[in-house]
């Protein structure tokens, strides 16, 4: 595989970033009794149909944030919250790490497509370090469409200027590796985000033909 392709887009939470196990996600696990707010009376209502508005960054991430939590009774600021939930959100897996930089030593580019929102789009490229790994960055926030929408990977491709049928997603969702494929991308389903499954690096690094 190594030899047909010119660049790797990796998907960030669930690939780049372990950030849920077989149990769900994991930064809301303790939020009870943290701050006092059941992650049941949140779900629904923050994570509904409003929130991919947020990840297109045409709603404001606290502006939805800030309304959840008044309807269940939140005292707190929701800036606090926001700052709870990021600063327990990223969990960088070393071992894919190890994969990007191999990967560039071979003269590989690098590229992070992700679904995210911008404040946490820039969290991840600059605090959380992928600019030194990666040296491109697509995201919904920014673009204002989402995976799997073919304007995403046409964009990708634009942005690049590259052959789709050298570029390669590595991605933890079907629907988006489906999409990639239907562009003419390599694409490789890396775990399983629908079954709150996580990919195992040994069997990536083989895959893409690292063993």
């Amino acid at each position: 595989m190594l030899d047909s392709i010119d660049i790797v887009v990796w998907d960030f939470d669930g690939v780049i970033n372990r950030n849920y196990d077989d149990k769900g996600f994991l930064w809301h696990r303790n939020l009870e009794a943290d701050l006092g707010v059941s992650f049941a009376s949140l779900q629904e209502d923050l994570f509904g149909e409003r929130w991919r508005s947020v990840l297109r960054g045409e709603t404001q991430i606290l502006d939805l944030l800030t309304n959840c939590l008044r309807r269940v009774g939140f005292r707190g600021k929701a800036e606090s919250f926001l700052n709870y939930w990021m600063t327990r959100d990223f969990l960088i897996d070393p071992d894919i790490v190890a994969i990007i930089k191999q990967l560039r030593n071979l003269g590989k580019q690098q590229a992070v497509a992700t679904n995210n929102e911008p404040g946490r789009t820039n969290l991840l490229w600059t605090e959380h370090g992928l600019c030194h790994l990666c040296q491109h960055l697509f995201s919904s926030g920014r673009m204002g469409v989402l995976k799997p929408e073919p304007a995403f990977f046409a964009t990708v491709e634009q942005s690049l200027n590259a052959q789709p049928d050298r570029l390669l997603l590595i991605d933890d969702t079907l629907e988006n590796v489906e999409a990639a494929l239907e562009r003419g991308w390599q694409a490789t389903l890396y775990g399983d985000f629908s079954m709150w499954t996580l990919g195992i690096p040994e069997q990536l690094r083989e895959k893409v033909g690292l063993t």
